[in-house]
C-alpha cells in the first residue's frame, strides 16, 4: 500500500517528521534527497536516502519537510511545486538550516 502512491504517474508525495522514515524503512526513499526531523536522520541514512541537512527538500516528485514549522512549509512547498511543475528535474533544493530540531 506504501508503494502505491510513489509508484503512481504524476503524483507528488509530501511527507515530515516521523512521514520520511516511515517511507525509509519500506524501502522508498533509497537514492532520494530527503530529510526529516534530526532525530530521524539514522532511519533515513540506514535506508538508503540522501539526507540534505535543511528543513524542507524537493527532489522531483518527492517532498519531505523536518522540523516544527512541517505543516505550514509543506502546504506552501506544494503550492510552489505544483506552480512551478513538479518533476522538472533530479535536483534537490534545501531551504534553510537546520537548528538542533
Amino acid at each position: 500500500m506504501l508503494a502505491a502512491a510513489p509508484a503512481a504517474e504524476g503524483t507528488t508525495v509530501a511527507t515530515g517528521c516521523g512521514g520520511s522514515p516511515v517511507l525509509s524503512m519500506a524501502g522508498l526513499l533509497h537514492g532520494r534527497h530527503t530529510t526529516t526531523h534530526h532525530q530521524g536522520l539514522d532511519l533515513l541514512y540506514s535506508g538508503g536516502a540522501h539526507v540534505v541537512p535543511g528543513r524542507i527538500v524537493a527532489d522531483g516528485d518527492l517532498v519531505t519537510v523536518g522540523g516544527a514549522e512541517q505543516p505550514v512549509m509543506t502546504k506552501v512547498l506544494l503550492i510552489l511545486h505544483g506552480a512551478c511543475g513538479a518533476g522538472s528535474g533530479p535536483e534537490s533544493a534545501a531551504v534553510g538550516r537546520k537548528s538542533g530540531g
